[in-house]
C-alpha cells in the first residue's frame, strides 16, 4: 500500500491560501531572493542541536495554519523583507561566530529554489537545518550532504492540520533527517506513536517528541515517552524557557 494511503485514507496537498504564499512559491521560486521576516543569531531551542549557538532566517508565508502556531506573524505579507542570497551570505561570513544556520518559517520550502541555492553555497562551511512544515516535498535534499539536515514536522490532530501531510517524504527521509511531533495533549502522543509504528520512523531517522508549550506537564509528557518504548528524544523549547513564550528574536 503507497504511503499516501496508510493514515486515514490518505494525505490531501493543502492548497495554499494566501496570494503572498502563491507569490513566494511561483514568482520567487526562480529567483535568487528569499523573503524574510527575520534573521538573527540565538541559542537552538530545539532538534538535536538543542543548545547550541545558531543563526536563524524565518522564512515569509506558510502554507498551514495549526491551531497552536507560535510564529503567526510569518503569514503576513507586510513583513517580509527581500533578501538576495549573496547578500545573506555576505552577512553569515562575516560573523566568524556563526557555524550553525536555520531555516524556518513560516515555511522555507515554499521558496525552494532560493533556499536550495543558499544550502548549497553553505554547504562546505557550516552546519544547516531546513525545518519545514511536513506538507510539501523534501525529496530535492535527499541527496544533500550530511551537514544540510531536514527537519521534518508530522502535524498531530490538535493542529488541525494532520490530514495535510505528504506522506511520500517519507521515503526522503535520511539517516541525518529528524522527524517532530508537536504534542498538544494524550491523544497526540498516541498518534505519534501509531505514525512511528505504522512508518517505522525510528528505523529511518531520529525522532522528536515537542509539548506544546504550556498545555503539558513536562513530567507528564516524560512518562509518556518513558512508557512508550519509542527511542524518543523529549525537548522542550529552551529558547522560550530562556526568554519567555513571546519574545521575538530569539
Amino acid at each position: 500500500m503507497p504511503l499516501r494511503a496508510l493514515i486515514r485514507g490518505g494525505a490531501k496537498r493543502f492548497k495554499e491560501e494566501s496570494l503572498f504564499c502563491r507569490r513566494c512559491h511561483l514568482k520567487n521560486s526562480e529567483t535568487e531572493t528569499l523573503f524574510v521576516v527575520e534573521k538573527f543569531f540565538s541559542i537552538q531551542g530545539e532538534s538535536s542541536f538543542v543548545g547550541l549557538p545558531c543563526y536563524f532566517v524565518r522564512m515569509a508565508g506558510c502554507n498551514l495554519r495549526c491551531n497552536w502556531c507560535d510564529t503567526t506573524y510569518s503569514y503576513n505579507q507586510e513583513e517580509a523583507t527581500p533578501f538576495h542570497i549573496d547578500t545573506l551570505m555576505d552577512e553569515i561570513s562575516s560573523n566568524e561566530k556563526i557555524r550553525l544556520i536555520e531555516f524556518t518559517g513560516g515555511e522555507p520550502l515554499l521558496q525552494m529554489d532560493p533556499v536550495l541555492k543558499m544550502c548549497r553555497k553553505l554547504a562546505s562551511n557550516y552546519q544547516v537545518l531546513i525545518e519545514t512544515n511536513g506538507s510539501i516535498s523534501i525529496k530535492e535534499f535527499r541527496r544533500a550532504p550530511k551537514n544540510v539536515r531536514v527537519i521534518m514536522d508530522i502535524k498531530t490532530p490538535s493542529s488541525g492540520m494532520h490530514d495535510m501531510m505528504y506522506w511520500d517524504n517519507v521515503k526522503y527521509l535520511r539517516p541525518v533527517d529528524e522527524v517532530k511531533f508537536v504534542v498538544r495533549n494524550r491523544d497526540d502522543f498516541d498518534y505519534a506513536c501509531e505514525i512511528v509504528n505504522k512508518l517505522s520512523l525510528n528505523e529511518i531517522c531520529g525522532l522528536i517528541i515537542s509539548p506544546c508549550y504550556g498545555e503539558i506537564e513536562l513530567p507528564e509528557l516524560a512518562e509518556w515517552v518513558l512508557g512508550q518504548g519509542i527511542f524518543f528524544r523529549m525537548q522542550v523549547q529552551l529558547h522560550k524557557i530562556i526568554w519567555g513564550a513571546t519574545k521575538r528574536g530569539v
